[in-house]
């Protein structure tokens, strides 16, 4: 489909492939705004989660309370997805009448899902088309934000699996708490470790109790 780009959608295009990446944030603010203005929407959201589903951080315009932490079983799905059949089947009783969502895959082992809404009208070629432009440079900085993670910063994941730990917990023990695998927690306690220059679970609680 052959797009024309007016001087606004120009605009945001050049706005986000100047945009640079920081660390902590999901997205920027300028590029955050550029997306919602490339791709008009009554609602609009980006959220993390790990390997298992369970939400890690989320934003939406305008905010929405989170509710139940476990998104879906395992990661959000990536890619460029678009299924107005489907919306119009189930969205309806959400007050949704049309749904797009794009997710990437980040270095930290996360999925970072970006999500437009519209609640009266139905999403045109022509937006598809230009979030499947614009996917590359948007997936390019969101892996980047991810990478710039600040040394010593631990996810949302392996600071409650060590806070468990620190209270005395088994790996078991964690397992069972957070529905996961034995061998998700140790993959946690693994990153952890060398994120803070520790080589035990014992050192690693120590920190988690010194910065709670």
């Amino acid at each position: 489909m052959t797009v024309l780009l007016e001087d606004r959608a120009q605009s945001a295009i050049r706005r986000l492939l100047a945009v640079a990446p920081e660390a902590g944030r999901l997205l920027p603010d300028p590029a955050l705004s550029a997306m919602t203005q490339l791709v008009g929407c009554d609602a609009f959201g980006i959220g993390e989660t790990d390997e298992t589903g369970y939400r890690l951080r989320q934003l939406t315009l305008p905010w929405v309370e989170p509710t139940d932490p476990q998104v879906c079983d395992g990661p959000l799905p990536t890619g460029l997805y678009h299924d107005a059949e489907q919306i119009e089947r189930e969205g309806p009783e959400f007050g949704i009448r049309d749904f797009i969502r794009v997710g990437f895959h980040t270095p930290r082992g996360t999925v970072v899902q970006l999500w437009f809404q519209r609640h009266h009208r139905l999403f045109a070629e022509r937006d598809l088309a230009i979030l499947a432009m614009v996917e590359p440079a948007l997936g390019r900085l969101v892996r980047a934000c991810a990478s710039h993670q600040p040394a010593g910063c631990l996810t949302a994941s392996e600071r409650r699996v060590l806070t468990l730990v620190a209270g005395g917990a088994s790996n078991a023990d964690v397992a069972e708490e957070l529905y996961v695998t034995v061998h998700t927690v140790r993959k946690h306690l693994e990153n952890a470790y060398r994120k803070l220059g520790v080589t035990n679970r014992t050192a690693a609680a120590l920190h988690v109790r010194g910065t709670s």
